[in-house]
């Protein structure tokens, strides 16, 4: 605790420059013990250094990217060679995108740990762990997995601050994960989402997004290709939640802008 001091005469009180304080997210990735990249990106995430993660028994890095701080939260994950991350769940959503070696999720519901659903990635694969599901990363492979994960962790942190209520909360989102056996088998149904009338599928797994032939969309330039996921437990209507897309060579993006917290990942080519 600080000793305050009243000013004297017409001084004004405290500091005269502010430092930027941390929020309860960045507090927590920092007490996690593995490398936080910081800035506007990256070049390739194969080469952020890894460190040993605790928490979750294989390697990891943090990324706070510049705008996204109290957004999105990011990490790059490995798992070691034939074996599997700890087990884990949280008050959160979070997807991952695989960018090398195969492997398998399982997900299951507290106090059912007989009835695991189980499904297959690879290089290229997407797919979403539900909001407060056990759910557990193995690698199949005799090489390291590496995943890149993206969650919405830094506003449910900062809001509650409390760890315990977000990694062992026994609230069962029902409504967002149920027993379905098609819950996560992939879905190639293409339907019209309600907002844009774009297209968009319906599915907690896509195999393979970086060579998977996506609709015909124009709206960003002509032979523009696009695909709008739709996890099971989100609302349409609601929230984007992201997007996949394809621009031809030699084309560039119409111009926009946004609100800070979306992040482009390159999955394949060069600009």
């Amino acid at each position: 605790m600080l000793e305050w001091q009243e000013p004297t005469g017409h001084d004004p009180a405290g500091y005269h420059v502010y430092k930027r304080s941390r929020s309860p997210y960045e507090r927590f990735i920092e007490s996690e013990g593995i490398p936080i990249f910081r800035g506007i990106g990256v070049y390739d995430t194969r080469d952020l250094p890894l460190g040993k993660w605790e928490r979750l028994g294989g390697r990891g890095t943090y990324l706070l990217l510049e705008g996204c701080e109290s957004i999105k939260g990011m990490f790059v994950v490995e798992v070691p060679p034939g074996e599997a991350l700890k087990p884990e769940r949280h008050m959160y959503d979070e997807f991952f995108v695989v960018i090398e070696v195969r492997g398998t999720t399982e997900v299951w519901r507290e106090g059912d740990s007989s009835k695991k659903q189980v499904f297959e990635w690879q290089p290229g694969s997407l797919f979403m762990a539900p909001v407060n599901a056990n759910h557990r990363l193995v690698n199949a492979s005799n090489s390291p997995a590496l995943l890149l994960a993206a969650n919405n962790a830094p506003p449910v942190m900062n809001i509650y601050q409390n760890q315990r209520f977000v990694f062992d909360n026994p609230w069962d989102f029902s409504d967002r994960y149920g027993d379905s056996d098609d819950l996560f088998k992939a879905n190639a149904v293409v339907e019209r989402e309600p907002v844009r009338g774009r297209a968009a599928i319906r599915s907690n797994v896509f195999p393979d997004i970086i060579t998977s032939q996506l609709p015909l969309d124009n709206q960003r330039a002509p032979g523009y290709r696009r695909i709008q996921p739709y996890f099971h437990g989100f609302i349409p209507d609601a929230s984007t939640g992201g997007f996949i897309a394809e621009y031809p060579a030699g084309r560039y993006s119409k111009a926009h802008y946004h609100l800070s917290g979306a992040v482009l990942v390159c999955l394949a080519g060069k600009g």
